[in-house]
């Protein structure tokens, strides 16, 4: 097996649609397309959370990735996804606040 074949493919290549860089595309494009996603300037936080996990796929290399370290770790491909799943769980309490929050209870209701 060579790994950095099955990275590349698992995870960079933005024309699979069952790899991270092509979920990541598709993530950017629609949270770009949210109501609130357009400021005065730049882009949103969650947009950019979004263009960074994109971007990160696009720069790295599978060969780095799948280079173990001298106690034979894969350390680059534990940060480079550690990284990652930080920037979609961000990500998932960005737009959780922002578009799922429930407005409280307009009245309260007395024990009698």
């Amino acid at each position: 097996m060579q790994a950095d074949l099955v990275f590349d493919l698992l995870l960079l290549d933005e024309g699979n649609p069952r790899s991270a860089a092509w979920q990541f595309a598709k993530l950017f494009e629609h949270v770009e397309q949210l109501p609130e996603s357009h400021p005065p300037a730049g882009h949103s936080r969650e947009a950019k959370t979004a263009l960074r996990m994109l971007t990160d796929t696009q720069l790295v290399e599978a060969g780095e990735l799948a280079m173990a370290d001298k106690d034979n770790r894969l350390a680059r491909l534990d940060e480079f996804t550690f990284r990652l799943i930080s920037d979609v769980t961000s990500l998932s309490d960005t737009l959780t606040r922002v578009y799922f929050t429930h407005a409280p209870q307009s009245r309260q209701i007395s024990p009698r």
